[in-house]
Parts: C-alpha cells; structure tokens; sequence
C-alpha cells in the first residue's frame, strides 16, 4: 500500500481479511482506470468527435436520399398510369 502502510497492518487495525483489502484494492484501481479514461476522452473533444461523425453521416444520407429522388421523380412521372393510354389495342 502507499505510504509504508502495510497491508497486514490494515488489515489488523480495519479487521477486514488482507486478501479482501487486496481485491478491494483492484478493485478500486480498475475503476480508477476507467474514471480517468473517460476524462481523458472528455478532454480530447470525444463527445465532440461523435457529434461531428454524426453530422457528417447525417448530411451524406441526406445528399443520397436526394440523389434517390432525383432519378426517381422523372421515372414516376414516365410511367405514371395518368400517361397510360385509356385503351390499348390487342393487335
């Protein structure tokens, strides 16, 4: 442990089993871990990078979709059963 204190001693003084202390102590580490990762990615603009990802897929499927109608308005408006003729001749 940090600062000379031993983990016997804790243990004694806290009446906790040392290897209980030693997995509270993982324990701890491991979601210090994971406290200053999610810091850090706060600090490096993570939420902001998301955002912009997003925004940029955003504004590319709107640019396909409109690409989509462009072809597709023209060819509705060919083959639309008001251009059909009323009767159509069999031979």
């Amino acid at each position: 442990m940090q600062g000379g204190i031993r983990l016997a001693h804790l243990a004694e003084e806290s009446g906790a089993s040392p290897s209980r202390l030693g997995q509270w102590r993982k324990e701890a580490l491991e979601g210090l871990e994971s406290v200053f990762a999610q810091a850090v990615w706060r600090e490096q603009g993570g939420a902001a990078r998301v955002m912009a990802t997003w925004e940029t897929r955003t504004r590319e499927s709107q640019e396909v979709a409109t690409e989509l109608l462009e072809e597709v308005l023209p060819l509705r408006k060919m083959y639309s059963p008001a251009r059909w003729p009323i009767s159509v001749p069999l031979g």
